[in-house]
């Protein structure tokens, strides 16, 4: 019995010295929770209508017993906050309707349907999705391209842009950020006034009618500085340039401006590089304005102004003229049309006193089969090399009306800043 004892307390000694707890009898034993399960870094539930949350939901609706499908997919369209779902680099597109065929076709891929991106129907739904990468600052047109015969606008999008053409759906970007002048309220901005008049062509052989803007505003000066504008009518239409022209005014942005807007009559043969119009337009048209509106002469103070071939023509006439213009802007300027004349003339003479702003859409490498990014990347390295004073400058945007009517604001602010 002493042998017993003495081994039982020797083995509670050694218990205690290694700190070993044992159960009382009749004392339940507690059993351990189970540690908690590590979370996952990364693996939260996207929010829905992010690019992640659209892609889950594409993977939900298409592994989704057919009979579900289509109110899963109502249930998804019902709570969009927006159309198109623009971040992260990327845009999602839905649209709904029977077709057998549905692709996005906009200043993306240049409006050429054969290049369109097309859209994936859900099976036994009416809806039809894509998901592309854009760049995060990138500002499109676009439109569905249904059955390969019928442009439609985005019924999901109440943002649209007008083109001469008609409106068109639009896509920005969170990260892109328009000019002031394009969402400020402009209609308390003085107005100027707008004048039609016609001029009797000898160059052309015929009677030209154009308008001419005048500022609410006088000249410090006493004369203003004067921009001739290729494609008046649309400037007048679609970007409504006189009422961009008030509120730049009227807000300090740039000095008070006369404008001579310039409606083609045959708008590619007078833009294909046509001397006789750039005649017309230095020795008929500029000699008119000068007289009949006391504009300033020189040439650093006279700008002309195009977009796609206008912007060709554009550069043409003051490369001929450069006692006359003195400032060009050449906007997605078709510099790819028969570019080797026009560049091989830059290259051969002296450096004009010519000073240039330029700028392309990232997406313009087909327009018609010529990539004008090319040719305006190429024309910008001739004029660096020779020493021209120019700006360049390449947004992810197309050849399209909202690039240029953004555009027609920076133009003036770098050629007429405001007068300190």
């Amino acid at each position: 019995m002493r042998s017993f004892l003495l081994l039982l307390l020797l083995f509670l000694a050694s218990c205690q010295a290694a700190d070993v707890m044992l159960p009382l009898l009749g004392t339940p034993t507690a059993v351990p929770s189970p540690a908690p399960s590590p979370t996952a870094v990364g693996l939260a539930t996207p929010l829905p209508y992010s690019q992640a949350g659209f892609a889950a939901f594409i993977g939900r609706a298409t592994a989704s017993r057919n009979a579900d499908r289509q109110r899963l997919v109502n249930d998804y369209v019902a709570g969009l906050p927006q159309h198109p779902l623009a971040s992260e680099g990327q845009a999602a597109f839905l649209w709904r309707g029977a077709a057998q065929s549905v692709a996005l076709l906009g200043d993306m891929n240049s409006w050429q349907p054969e290049l369109a991106w097309p859209l994936t129907r859900f099976e036994d739904t009416d809806t039809w999705y894509v998901q592309v990468e854009i760049p995060a600052g990138a500002r499109l047109d676009y439109v569905f391209w249904v059955d390969g015969q019928r442009e439609v606008l985005d019924p999901l999008n109440p943002t649209t842009h007008l083109r001469p053409a008609g409106p068109r759906s639009e896509l920005a970007m969170p990260e892109y950020v328009p000019p002031a002048e394009l969402t400020a309220d402009r209609t308390a901005a003085p107005r100027g006034t707008l004048t039609p008049h016609t001029l009797e062509s000898e160059a052309l052989g015929q009677t030209r009618t154009f308008f001419v803007y005048q500022p609410a505003e006088s000249a410090a000066s006493g004369r203003y500085p004067t921009l001739y504008v290729n494609d008046g009518s649309d400037y007048l239409s679609v970007v409504q340039a006189p009422s961009l022209l008030d509120w730049l005014i009227a807000t300090g942005e740039i000095e008070p401006v006369v404008v001579v807007f310039v409606p083609p009559i045959a708008r590619t043969a007078e833009y294909d590089q046509n001397e006789a119009y750039a005649i017309f337009m230095a020795q008929e048209l500029v000699p008119f304005i000068q007289q009949t509106y006391g504009t300033e002469l020189a040439p650093g103070r006279t700008a002309v102004l195009g977009v796609g071939l206008g912007g060709l023509q554009a550069v043409q006439t003051a490369v001929q003229f450069p006692e006359t213009l003195g400032l060009v802007a050449a906007h997605s300027a078709d510099l790819a049309r028969n570019d080797e004349v026009l560049t091989r003339r830059l290259r051969l003479q002296a450096t004009l006193p010519l000073r240039f702003h330029l700028v392309v859409g990232q997406f313009e490498t087909d327009v018609d089969g010529r990539d004008v990014l090319l040719a305006n990347q190429r024309f910008a390295s001739l004029l660096a090399e020779k020493g021209y004073v120019h700006t360049y400058h390449e947004l992810p945007q197309g050849a399209s009306w909202g690039l240029w009517e953004a555009q027609f604001g920076q133009a003036l602010r770098l050629f007429f800043p405001a007068l300190q």
